[in-house]
């Protein structure tokens, strides 16, 4: 390149940054430093919530820090609920190996609050509520605690089965330059410090991890490199079979493809997610014949009782059912049941307009459509604890994927800040008895919705002066 050349390049580079009239367009131009400021932020957070705690409960219950601060219910959603199959574990009672188990897990065996059939229909909490893979699932579990009679080793290998996930979303990640070992580590440290995915780990619910990282890999596939195999579509049929909720990501095959190209993968996605339903339920209703559609949906009435309509579902719940019934009671609003459920209705269509409006504005921004998407998933379900936002590690996966060329636009940087923000600690902030969290994660997501189609009409406006 001659000297002349250059000048004139730099001239026009001058040229296009003064006309954007804004100096911060540009932004980072490194991707893979982008996901390593993401994971700076999410140490720093971290580094200060444990100070927090430690300052205002003491060293000694630091440990309680990522358990939802109840020690008697850690590892629950996955050891509680194996061991309320009483048909298989009953038996460990008798065993000698029972009488060296933690106490803990001693409790969970004898004194498990999910019952059976008799508890199903006395209106009492069950564990029939779970889709058949799910419950599939807890089924095995079962089965190898009462194999093994050891409920700890349990936990090892359902956390040996998330991490080959870990690994295997980070070697399905491209990195465009040529610091894929870098980009790898970074995945893999997102998907394992962050807040959602200590949660994972404290609270045993490896169902919410599994499903995480299956949506990621779609997603980063989809939208990141612009391409899905079979595989990729299959990963979003099992994430759909344990969290029927993630049906929302079918609208990323559409944006992505078009109508036309996207139509055999919709049908295919929906076709497998109905034979894995059809094939793990007659699986389950084998190895459990009380497992039958009118008990779950028994249960899933019971659920709802207790869990949406109740209580138990309250605290660190980050949906906009959460900021609809915790909001009204921390502002002593005198609601029923009846007014909170149409005001979500109400919040919950709103969101999918702006949803819609903004996807339809940013079909050229990846990871903007991702993050539409994610929100969606999170907001929707009237039930979404705080360690199903582990799938906000994907939209910033998808932004470390531009190459060197693209611009980090102002809708990238609220993706990006919203998105380390799901992933930090700030779970010890408590108002009337309840965690803030369960107001600020969804009051947060359903700002930042509103933002982004802000900026795309203001953006629109500007074109047609």
């Amino acid at each position: 390149m001659t000297h002349q050349s250059f000048q004139s390049d730099k001239k026009n580079e001058g040229q296009t940054w003064l006309s954007s009239g804004r100096k911060n367009v540009q932004g980072i131009a490194d991707p893979l430093k982008l996901l390593q400021i993401s994971v700076y932020l999410v140490v720093v957070a971290t580094a200060i919530d444990i100070i927090f705690f430690s300052m205002k409960y003491g060293i000694d219950n630091l440990f309680d820090f990522f358990y939802f601060q109840m020690k008697h219910d850690r590892f629950a959603d996955l050891i509680k609920v194996s061991l309320s199959f009483k048909f298989i574990t009953l038996p460990l009672l008798n065993k000698t190996a029972f009488a060296s188990w933690p106490q803990l897990y001693q409790d969970y065996l004898i004194h498990n609050p999910y019952g059976g059939i008799s508890s199903l229909w006395a209106g009492d909490l069950t564990h029939f509520h779970h889709p058949p893979f799910s419950q599939f699932l807890f089924t095995l579990c079962a089965y190898f605690i009462s194999s093994t009679q050891n409920a700890t080793i349990a936990l090892w290998v359902w956390f040996g089965f998330y991490m080959l996930g870990v690994i295997w979303l980070s070697h399905g990640v491209q990195h465009p330059g040529n610091r894929s070992v870098r980009y790898k580590l970074v995945t893999v440290i997102l998907c394992l410090v962050t807040y959602p995915a200590m949660l994972v780990f404290s609270r045993g619910n490896y169902n919410a991890g599994f499903t995480s990282i299956l949506i990621i890999l779609f997603l980063v596939h989809c939208f990141g490199q612009r391409k899905v195999s079979m595989g990729s579509l299959l990963f979003l049929a099992v994430a759909i079979n344990i969290r029927p909720v993630a049906l929302i990501f079918l609208f990323a095959l559409p944006v992505v493809f078009g109508f036309k190209e996207a139509v055999a993968k919709l049908l295919f996605t929906l076709a497998s997610s109905l034979f894995i339903l059809t094939v793990f339920f007659l699986i389950e209703q084998t190895l459990y014949p009380d497992y039958v559609i009118t008990n779950f949906l028994r249960g899933l009435e019971i659920y709802k009782v207790h869990y949406i309509i109740g209580s138990l579902g309250d605290s660190f719940n980050a949906s906009l059912w959460s900021l609809v019934k915790n909001g009204t009671h921390m502002a002593s609003l005198p609601l029923n049941h009846g007014d909170q459920w149409s005001i979500f209705l109400l919040v919950s269509f709103m969101a999918m307009i702006l949803a819609i409006l903004s996807i339809h504005a940013h079909k050229s921004k990846p990871a903007v459509v991702s993050f539409v998407l994610v929100c969606l998933y999170v907001l929707l379900a009237p039930i979404c604890a705080e360690y199903h936002l582990l799938v906000f590690v994907a939209p910033l996966l998808i932004l470390g994927q531009i190459n060197s060329k693209n611009i980090l636009t102002n809708q990238d940087r609220v993706v990006f800040i919203v998105s380390v923000f799901m992933l930090v600690p700030k779970n010890h902030v408590n108002y009337v008895g309840m965690p803030l969290t369960s107001i600020i994660n969804p009051l947060i997501l359903l700002v930042s919705l509103f933002l982004l189609q802000n900026m795309s009409l203001r953006s629109a406006l500007v074109k047609t002066a």
